[in-house]
């Protein structure tokens, strides 16, 4: 249901269509939730019982449908309306859908008769919309006519001129612009209207200005064109400041920008370029503004006054173009805005202006696809588009073949999308191929640059553009912006000033110099290729350099120690939110610390590591991460040998999380030898805590349970209570996959004690427990149990949602596995329903993360329930879940799989095959008490048959046959 409020009011397929509710309903929609008090004073002004007709409206509203809500003492609208959704379109550029929503003026046919206050309010409603209507017509219309479709132009034009509203003279200038080519009866009343009006309508061609032509042309900021045109032509701002570093294309936008606005004849006076890059001093700037106008006011007293007088009235806009060295000239901007009601100001500068009038627009480069992004999306590409345009100015006829677009896109991902560094790239293509200019781009992306004799000499490559950045700052701010290139990806105003010395003031000037970028408040970044340029000054002098990363490094290792409430290095939810922000600073201080062989400083980051990567969805990355530090870490130097251990835990770890469980225990054992070397007990806990992990989840189930128990007696001789929960959680698991219920529930109370007592915090570890807990519940058929316990984790994660990550598409698979056999027990088809979008939702989650234990859970789950459904689509999920264990030695899923896949085999009449899996399943703990149940039906079945019921030696060589199968 919805609103119509163009040319009346209606209420969209309802049989109420009483206007004056209705226009109470528009009122909402358009003003936003109002009192009871305002609204009868607005609507029923004279009436006596105000309250009661206004009660008396909002009841027949409310007898249409669900239109109106009234909370916290104010009424709000409930329904969609055109209005407002015709305000958002125009907004946002969306000419087209606006103007198909516009049907003529707002709540036509009422105005009298209504209370003078509502009354203003609807007119002066209906004149706003109105202009907002004629504007997106003849932005609409430019847009058309700039792409050589005159007809539709001139249509959108007239509809223009039909809109109802009181036209300004810009209005109707850009119809003049519009309409002359076309002549006839719509330029004819456009001139009666304009002389009715006093306004005098001249050739636009006979707008004076003197804009650089270009040989090139402008491509990509399409936004920021529209965005631009719009604000300065309705005046939002008259000092509007295009804000960025060299290079980026200030200029280029501002004088297209500029060209625009003359075409569409915006400025009635004129449109003109002011130069200021030649100018060496501030007070030659009031001069260079003059010459457009031809006048001369070298040697005046009071220049800027001289030059108010002449402009005046006058409709003008001025490029001021390099502003950053003149900004002392800046302080006489205001008083001749001032001084010239009609004067619009376009400045380019890497530095703002730092006025109160300022409208500031800050660049960055074109927009750059990912690279896993289609071909489509990837030539849509700003960046690309303008690489491509250039080399083919560079080299006549040249396009990127589609083999050739990967490279491109990193060419232009290497320059940052800077306008300047793409255009000099691609002037390269005339001498290299385009892989090697990427090779080379990689080893040295400022390294661009050019020998065009019409190149400004600022322009002639990107050192020289940002060295002459470089050289208007201080010499405090050149040391401090040298060393805040140490951090990476970012960094907090706090460590700015721990690491760089960087006081807030020193901040806040490199901001306005376009040289260090706001990425919301207290938390600040570099624009990448910027930011190679700044961390090469730092490089000049050794000593600071080293200096700097040492303290950067220290810095972050005391962060994370003061974040990580577990003595036992174990993630604390603090720690991952932390980390998670500082992603790229954590890695640039390991990298350190390795190369400093400080390798004592690292034993502590191995396990927040772990989780920071599964927490990120970076598991694959984190495995690479594990592989590269054990590579640099000294197989026999004794001061290494805990941060080995630590790292080879969280390498096997990691192999675990992405699936690969061969891996996954390879390296949990060799962690665990190594650990044998080491007489400290912690990073041995962890590495015997790892295995029996790895152990179970592989199939490797009666040795799971020995080695917990060895990792909970080196837990306990710590001392830590986080650590013991964490292994007490995964014995009650690895004791229940072997069905001892009692050792597992013991394993599972004690560890519930402790985070219940508040000795293990509310975060990532109290979670595994819950979720721990849940499977064993599982697997001893208790699912209504598995279902509470899997709650009490999603509150965890509620009250610390950055704990979530990998941990969420287990738990939804535990839980859909135990809705499932509830359903099929009870038969209700709302859990089985609710199992089923678990597994979908899940599955995308996993197949992204590479998560493939969880993975082929779900397709289990999924395909059971197909085989209950028995839908063969859904079904034969299980037969690729199967495959996906078997192919990364997932025994645990295997274990769970295999007792219905016998029930397929017997239904395909595979009776001596589906005669070894039940077998199987009945005499091993891990297929849970109800995946024995489905076992013992395949065997119940079979011997009524009087079929043989023959056996089998290994998981392995059980799971071969029947895929073959």
């Amino acid at each position: 249901m919805q609103l119509e409020t163009f040319g009346g009011v209606r209420l969209e397929g309802a049989v109420f269509q009483r206007p004056k509710p209705l226009l109470l309903l528009g009122y909402l929609c358009l003003e936003g939730s109002q009192t009871r008090r305002h609204l009868a004073a607005l609507f029923f002004p004279e009436s006596n019982e105000s309250a009661d007709a206004l009660s008396t409206t909002l009841r027949r509203l409310r007898s249409a449908g669900e239109l109106i809500l009234e909370q916290d003492g104010k009424i709000e609208s409930c329904i969609d309306c055109d209005a407002v959704l015709f305000s958002k379109h125009c907004k946002t550029g969306n000419l087209e859908e606006a103007i198909g929503l516009y049907s003529g003026d707002f709540a036509a046919g009422l105005g009298s008769g209504l209370g003078k206050e509502l009354e203003e309010w609807v007119f002066h409603t209906r004149e706003r919309l109105a202009s907002l209507a004629r504007s997106a017509h003849l932005e609409f219309s430019e847009r058309k006519f700039s792409k050589g479709d005159s007809q539709q132009s001139l249509e959108l034009a007239q509809a223009a001129l039909r809109v109802a509203a009181t036209p300004e003279g810009r209005d109707l200038r850009r119809l003049n612009t519009l309409l002359s080519p076309h002549g006839g009866s719509s330029l004819e009343r456009l001139r009666r209207e304009a002389a009715a009006l006093g306004e005098s309508l001249q050739d636009p061609k006979n707008i004076p200005t003197n804009l650089p032509a270009f040989a090139t042309g402008f491509i990509g900021r399409e936004q920021h064109l529209r965005d631009l045109t719009r604000l300065l032509d309705r005046h939002d701002s008259r000092l509007v400041t295009l804000h960025g570093p060299g290079g980026v294309g200030k200029t280029r936008l501002a004088l297209e920008v500029a060209r625009r606005l003359y075409d569409r004849a915006y400025f009635a006076n004129g449109v003109f370029f002011v130069p200021l890059d030649t100018l060496e001093h501030r007070a030659a700037v009031a001069g260079r503004m003059a010459e457009p106008f031809g006048l001369v006011v070298d040697g005046s007293p009071e220049p800027y006054e001289t030059l108010a007088k002449t402009i005046g009235s006058l409709e003008v806009l001025l490029v001021l173009d390099n502003f950053e060295h003149l900004l002392e000239a800046a302080e006489h901007l205001p008083r001749l805005l001032s001084s010239c009601p009609n004067l619009v100001l376009l400045v380019t500068s890497r530095q703002r202006l730092n006025l109160r009038s300022e409208t500031v627009v800050t660049l960055d480069g074109l927009e750059i696809p990912a690279l896993d992004a289609t071909l489509e999306i990837m030539r849509e590409s700003e960046a690309l588009q303008l690489f491509e345009d250039r080399a083919g100015r560079a080299q006549h006829g040249f396009a990127f073949l589609p083999e050739m677009i990967a490279d491109a896109i990193r060419v232009c991902t290497l320059l940052s999308g800077y306008p300047l560094a793409l255009e000099l790239a691609a002037a390269r293509l005339r001498f290299e191929p385009l892989a090697e200019l990427r090779v080379n781009l990689e080893r040295d992306a400022l390294g661009v640059e050019t020998h065009f004799r019409d190149a400004r000499a600022r322009h002639k490559g990107m050192r020289v553009a940002f060295e002459y950045s470089w050289r208007l700052l201080t010499t405090t701010e050149q040391d401090t912006l040298a060393k805040l290139s140490v951090f990476q990806g970012g960094f907090t105003a706090v460590a700015a000033l721990e690491v760089a010395g960087a006081t807030a003031t020193i901040i806040e000037r490199l901001c306005n110099a376009a040289l260090v970028q706001i990425v919301s408040p207290g938390r600040f970044t570099f624009h990448a290729l910027l930011h190679s340029y700044v961390a090469a000054k730092l490089t000049e002098t050794e000593t600071l350099d080293l200096e700097t990363h040492d303290v950067h490094a220290a810095y972050f290792a005391s962060r994370i120690a003061a974040v990580n409430r577990a003595s036992s290095g174990a993630a604390s939810a603090e720690l991952i939110v932390f980390t998670l922000g500082e992603d790229a600073n954590v890695l640039a201080m390991l990298r350190h610390l390795l190369q400093k062989r400080q390798y004592g400083d690292l034993v502590g980051l191995a396990e927040p590591l772990l989780w920071h990567m599964g927490m990120s969805g970076r598991l694959e990355a984190g495995t690479r991460l594990f592989a590269e530090v054990l590579t640099a870490l000294p197989e026999n130097d004794p001061s290494a040998l805990e941060a080995r251990v630590s790292f080879a835990t969280s390498y096997g770890w990691s192999h675990l999380f992405v699936g690969d469980f061969a891996a996954g225990v390879r390296h949990c054992e060799t962690a665990v030898k190594i650990a044998q070397r080491s007489s400290e007990p912690l990073q041995a806990s962890r590495a015997f805590d790892a295995l029996a992990q790895a152990y179970y989840r592989a199939g490797h189930f009666a040795q799971s349970p020995t080695i917990a128990e060895q990792a909970l007696v080196l837990a306990r001789e710590i001392g830590d209570d986080v650590r013991v929960a964490r292994v007490l959680s995964t014995l009650g698991l690895a004791a229940a996959v072997v069905a001892d219920q009692t050792r597992a529930n013991q394993a599972f109370e004690e560890a519930l004690k402790l985070y219940q007592t508040g000795r293990l915090p509310d975060g990532i570890d109290a979670v595994w427990l819950y979720t721990y807990f849940g499977c064993a519940q599982m697997l001893f058929g208790t699912h209504a149990e598995a279902l509470a316990t899997l709650e009490a984790g999603y509150a965890i994660i509620a009250r610390n949602p950055a704990v979530l990550g990998i941990l969420e598409a287990i738990m939804q698979a535990i839980e859909a596995l135990s809705l499932l056999e509830i359903g099929l027990q009870e038969g209700d088809s709302v859990r089985l329903e609710r199992a089923e979008g678990l597994c979908r939702a899940a599955l995308p989650i996993t197949e992204r993360t590479g998560q493939h234990f969880v993975q082929s859970f779900l397709l289990v789950v999924l395909g059971r329930l197909g085989l209950a459904r028995n839908d063969q689509k859904t079904a034969s999920a299980l037969l690729e879940g199967m495959r996906l264990a078997h192919s990364n030695h997932i025994g645990l899923v295997l274990s769970w799989a295999v007792p219905y896949q016998a029930e397929v085999l017997l239904e395909a009449g595979n009776h001596a095959l589906a005669a070894k899996a039940a077998n199987f399943a009945l005499t091993n703990p891990a297929s849970g008490v109800f995946g024995q149940a489905a076992a013992r039906r395949v065997l119940s079945s079979l011997k009524l048959m009087e079929l043989p019921t023959a056996k089998t030696t290994t998981l392995t060589s059980l799971v071969e046959t029947m895929l073959i199968a």
